[in-house]
């Protein structure tokens, strides 16, 4: 499994890395937005921080023509004033790309903190046998302003390679 932390050029304005033979990936922008948390209102006070965005999606890697499985890691990362610490549970998600199989897209990118702050992504993505050989890997930093954009009537800002929510 790739390090989250270990990133270089993917597409797009993000970080990351690449190990083995990965297949292709694209990674889309991720949008801070707000939830509303209360059905019957619409007041400030039930909306909560939301950061959420396309899953991605793969393609084969041509390291292997059998069936694949595909991995993907989405970390959300919140600014502590120090330094970027995992915010909550890493989600895991995979897709199984059949030996006639092009392509497939992962859930979506969805983060529900329920705080306000500095937040970004990291996306890491597996691909491996079916039998568990790992064939290769791609790691995704969302660390540039070009990777997010605001999508709310909330304070929302983007800035420093990361996306601010009011809370």
């Amino acid at each position: 499994m790739l390090a989250l932390w270990a990133l270089a050029p993917v597409a797009h304005a993000y970080s990351g890395s690449t190990t083995g033979r990965p297949g292709g990936v694209t990674f889309e922008r991720i949008q801070g937005t707000h939830y509303n948390s209360c059905t019957h209102t619409t007041r400030y006070t039930c909306f909560t921080p939301w950061i959420v965005g396309s899953g991605p999606v793969v393609s084969r890697s041509r390291a292997f023509g059998g069936n694949q499985a595909v991995l993907a890691i989405y970390a959300l990362q919140v600014w502590n004033g120090a330094a970027w610490a995992t915010f909550g549970t890493a989600r895991y998600h995979t897709v199984y790309l059949s030996a006639t199989s092009a392509s497939a897209r992962f859930p979506r990118v969805d983060f529900l903190p329920k705080r306000g702050g500095y937040f970004r992504v990291a996306i890491s993505v597996t691909w491996s046998t079916l039998s568990d050989v790992t064939l290769g890997g791609r790691a995704a930093l969302y660390n540039h302003n070009a990777d997010y954009f605001c999508n709310t009537r909330f304070p929302c800002s983007v800035g420093s390679g990361s996306v601010f929510l009011r809370s």
